[in-house]
């Protein structure tokens, strides 16, 4: 089935993120064959996270499950290519203007 995104400003961009990737989906990740991806596009494992804010911080406390690190901009690059290269298309600065008219 032909897919094609539209992308009204230039991708992959960089955004505000965390850039942390639950280990509660690595399987899911695996199963759709993007772990390896991520992981060639340069994700690390991560086992603890910590908290911090203006007054208070814990210590690093350990994950339920590992998860991964990469940045928002090289996650965005990977699957990108990757929806290209199944025959998805993703054009760039081409916002899309849509009307919807409902009857009740």
């Amino acid at each position: 089935m032909p897919v094609t995104i539209h992308e009204a400003g230039h991708y992959p961009r960089h955004r505000v993120c965390g850039e942390f990737i639950s280990g509660r989906g690595q399987a899911t990740l695996a199963r759709l064959g993007l772990r390896e991806l991520l992981h060639q596009a340069g994700a690390v494992s991560a086992q603890t996270a910590a908290f911090f804010s203006a007054t208070r911080s814990t210590g690093p406390q350990p994950l339920p499950s590992a998860a991964l690190c990469l940045s928002r901009f090289r996650l965005d690059a990977a699957l990108a290519e990757k929806f290209q290269k199944l025959g998805g298309e993703l054009p760039n600065r081409h916002a899309l203007r849509l009307s919807l008219e409902f009857t009740l």
